[in-house]
């Protein structure tokens, strides 16, 4: 039977300092070569979540980014909830109630229990709707504290950048060269870089508020105003026609007229428009095609549209070619971003 001779003391010590200071002599060797490559890249990375509460629908994005670069690494989840806080607040006189509160926290807590990643790590902005409302600031502060992730209530010109961020982000295209186009539920913003600065178009007409005056039109107060009727759709489209005319500044009207590329973002363009008009991801839309398609829905019931939300389908049709055509904007690169995309970049929420 052979058996196992340990070396002496001192031949053991010996045995031990030679490999360690192999090992270490191969560590310092990759550090010298690959460190300085390997190091600042790894700083980058970043695991952040993002939350959106918006108008009319919350989202969610939790993703591995890279803030050296401006890129999304990986995406990890997303997830989208119909939180119809617009519709909630013209239906009880400008005050978010105990009703939306539970619905949101429900839904919300729920949700956040199976994300795998700590609550410092996920921040969250609310928008206009919280802007409207008269406990807008205190409901935010109390969802804040259930969720135990801090909210921030951003004015619409930081809506504006958010929206902003996010397009350069996904498309990678320079700030001069673009126009981009938000639309939320309760809010539109267009927005264009100009010498370090920015203009702002920051309207009130969005998808909600046209929905709820054709609503008016109607004589109702609530519901769906569908089928529109060829009278009420050219009506709608005359209305955010003028609306534009009225209210985008003109700077952001030569921004569009030297041919900066409009892109659309929020789930107005990305969602409503641009599964209306069966086009595929990154493929942009013109005014044409909404014409064709206005005509159309003008004349569709609730169950002929798909989604959560039915009742702005056809009148969002009419927002987004009524300021089409007043601005003579040719075609909208409808893109997959929302403020979440634009808050994971941005980096005074951190």
């Amino acid at each position: 039977m052979h058996r196992f001779i340990f070396p002496s003391l001192p031949l053991l010590f010996l045995y031990v300092s030679l490999f360690l200071t192999n090992s270490c002599s191969s560590v310092n060797h990759l550090s010298r070569v690959e460190l300085e490559e390997v190091a600042p890249k790894l700083k980058c990375i970043r695991e952040r979540g993002a939350l959106d509460i918006g108008s009319g629908s919350t989202k969610f994005t939790l993703a591995k980014v890279n803030l050296c670069e401006n890129k999304i690494v990986q995406i990890l989840e997303k997830k989208q909830f119909p939180l119809k806080f617009k519709e909630h607040l013209s239906y009880n006189n400008g005050v978010l109630k105990e009703e939306i509160y539970q619905q949101a926290t429900n839904e919300l807590i729920t949700y956040f229990k199976n994300i795998p990643l700590e609550k410092k790590y996920i921040k969250a902005v609310a928008t206009e709707v919280f802007r409207q409302a008269m406990n807008g600031e205190e409901f935010v502060g109390r969802l804040s504290q259930s969720l135990g992730i801090e909210i921030h209530l951003i004015s619409q010109e930081e809506e504006a950048l958010l929206g902003f961020k996010g397009a350069q982000v996904v498309t990678g295209k320079k700030a001069s060269e673009i126009v981009v186009w938000d639309i939320g539920g309760g809010s539109m913003q267009m927005t264009s870089s100009h010498l370090g600065g920015y203009h702002f178009y920051k309207g009130k007409l969005a998808s909600v508020s046209l929905k709820n005056e054709v609503l008016k039109w109607k004589g109702k107060k609530r519901g769906s105003p569908n089928p529109l009727g060829q009278y009420l759709g050219q009506k709608a489209l005359y209305h955010s026609a003028h609306y534009a005319k009225e209210n985008v500044p003109s700077l952001i009207k030569e921004a569009i007229e030297k041919g900066k590329e409009v892109i659309g973002v929020g789930g107005v363009h990305y969602y409503s428009i641009r599964e209306q008009l069966n086009l595929y991801a990154n493929t942009p839309y013109s005014y044409y095609q909404l014409e064709q398609a206005l005509d159309k829905r003008v004349h569709f019931h609730d169950q002929q549209f798909n989604g959560h939300y039915k009742e702005t389908e056809a009148t969002n049709i009419a927002l987004v070619l009524g300021h089409m055509k007043e601005l003579n904007i040719r075609t909208v690169l409808p893109v997959k971003v929302d403020l979440a995309t634009g808050l994971l970049f941005t980096e005074r929420f951190w």
